[in-house]
């Protein structure tokens, strides 16, 4: 939701404002005395954006099934808002300032990125312990 309503000529354009990424975890390969990390490639979450005068919902498009196998590998999810192409009303430029997260005031330079983001972690998978002399169940 947004802190003012936007200009009718932002509804109508429907700027591509937001960006959703996955930052996967690297794969790290451990020798007897070092642990390398490989590169990883930032991949993009797509989706479908809706402005309206007062918020800018974004829904996923790619399938649970895919995103599930990919957020499996545990990693950072980035979101991303440019403000700079959201004016109010009276054509000024929204800010990325972060009064509403934070709770206090910050500096309202006009446009910017406003950025988020969260971290996925990798399920872990305890094993099953059994007493010593004793088969599993068949």
């Amino acid at each position: 939701f947004l802190s003012l309503p936007l200009h009718p000529r932002v509804v109508e354009m429907q700027p591509r404002v937001v960006q959703v990424w996955y930052e996967p975890d690297s794969p790290r390969t451990v020798t007897a005395s070092t642990v390398l990390t490989k590169p990883q490639s930032i991949l993009t979450v797509h989706g479908a954006l809706k402005i309206d005068l007062q918020a800018i919902t974004w829904s996923l498009t790619d399938t649970a099934e895919q995103l599930v196998k990919v957020l499996s590998l545990g990693g950072r999810v980035i979101v991303r808002v440019h403000c700079g192409h959201l004016v109010d009303r009276k054509e000024r430029p929204f800010s990325s300032a972060l009064d509403a997260v934070v709770g206090f005031p910050t500096p309202h330079v006009p446009a910017g990125v406003w950025e988020s983001w969260f971290f996925v972690a990798v399920p872990r998978i305890e094993p099953v312990l059994r007493p010593r002399g004793r088969r599993a169940p068949t």
